[in-house]
């Protein structure tokens, strides 16, 4: 599975990527954005791209400024179907 980080801009810094590596790149792959791939999807936005790569496995986006905390990794076990779409109450 692939989990899809975006860090675009100035607002946050790599201490947030350290973040997010050591809670999951020893479970899941983490492929990190850094940059605009489309002038339609402006910095966060660029996340909307992701759906329409040519991937066949599982996807998830997360923002980079999540909290994993208690049994976070049970996030990433939920059965999602293809082409399904689903998100999470903060």
């Amino acid at each position: 599975m692939k989990v899809f980080c975006l860090r675009i801009g100035e607002k946050y810094g790599i201490e947030y990527e350290n973040y997010i590596n050591s809670k999951l790149a020893d479970h899941y792959e983490v492929v990190w954005i850094r940059k605009e791939a489309d002038s339609r999807f402006p910095l966060q936005w660029t996340k909307m791209s992701i759906m329409s790569q040519d991937i066949t496995e599982p996807v998830v986006v997360i923002d980079i400024d999540i909290l994993l905390i208690n049994d976070y990794l049970k996030l990433f076990d939920y059965p999602i179907k293809n082409n399904q779409f689903i998100n999470i109450n903060s």
